[in-house]
């Protein structure tokens, strides 16, 4: 009885939440001056685990164009079995560099507003190493350097400061990543 009070309770506050966030102003495409942050996971990723993401833009040079920063970090581990051998392998990746978009709602005359969506370019150095934990594999870092980004997606404002977002494209560890943006 006391679990289903909580989660009964629990969901209370959730929803609560989510009708605060959908009462509140919510203008939000793309403004001169803004600044975003994206904290968000890769789905559909190349490797195994599940890549995180931190990238930040904000408006420069035009009012539809955003720049800025991307990072990332992957890590799994995989076995492996080999003739007379078994073993298991730590892999970590990361990523560091920057990123554009071209904010497209003006451009495709969206009226919207909650809506802001985007396209861009990216270069980024993302480094990739691997360790042997157990067997006779030797550790090593290969298929390390630059990388060119591309983005198109979509965010959408459940609050003047917050919005969930969708990216597909090439992030550097997946095609497809989600999460949320907070706009300052």
């Amino acid at each position: 009885m006391k679990s289903s009070n909580k989660l009964t309770h629990s969901s209370s506050i959730l929803l609560g939440l989510i009708a605060l966030l959908y009462g509140a102003e919510t203008k939000a495409q793309f403004n001169e001056g803004d600044k975003l942050l994206n904290v968000g996971a890769g789905v559909a990723a190349t490797y195994g685990g599940v890549p995180l993401f931190l990238t930040y833009e904000q408006q420069a040079f035009h009012r539809n164009i955003s720049v800025g920063g991307a990072t990332g970090y992957q890590s799994w581990t995989q076995d492996y079995a080999l003739i007379g051998s078994k073993g298991s392998i730590d892999y970590t990746s990361y990523l560091l560099g920057i990123r554009a978009s071209y904010h497209l709602n003006e451009a495709l005359n969206v009226k919207v507003e909650e809506l802001d969506l985007y396209l861009g370019l990216g270069l980024v150095y993302r480094g990739f190493s691997h360790t042997a934990v157990t067997g006779v594999l030797p550790s090593a870092t290969y298929g390390s350097g630059l990388q060119p980004l591309l983005h198109f997606g979509g965010r959408y404002y459940l609050h003047k400061n917050i919005a969930i977002y969708l990216e597909g494209g090439w992030s550097g560890f997946s095609v497809l990543q989600s999460g949320v943006t907070f706009r300052f």
